[in-house]
């Protein structure tokens, strides 16, 4: 199973999300999967499906757009 939240987003809206919800002005240059230097090669889709584990389970995750700001939070007390 993939156990993920129900919220897709490219790499370059997460990082936007995450300076965002910590209230940091950072510009984030959005760039192709080929751009990005690995010594594998990577899907150029790679976000993950949780519709199996909600399917035979019922459990579904709130998506990230909801989740970070808490997270942000946790990691800023836990820093102190």
């Amino acid at each position: 199973y993939h156990l993920a939240g129900a919220d897709e987003a490219s790499w370059h809206e997460f990082a936007e999300g995450v300076f965002a919800a910590a209230g940091l002005d950072v510009r984030v240059e959005a760039i192709t999967t080929a751009e990005y230097p690995t010594r594998a090669p990577r899907p150029a889709d790679s976000r993950l499906d949780g519709a199996a584990i909600t399917a035979d389970h019922g459990v579904r995750l709130p998506g990230w757009r909801t989740s970070l700001p808490g997270v942000i939070e946790q990691i800023r007390t836990s820093s102190d």
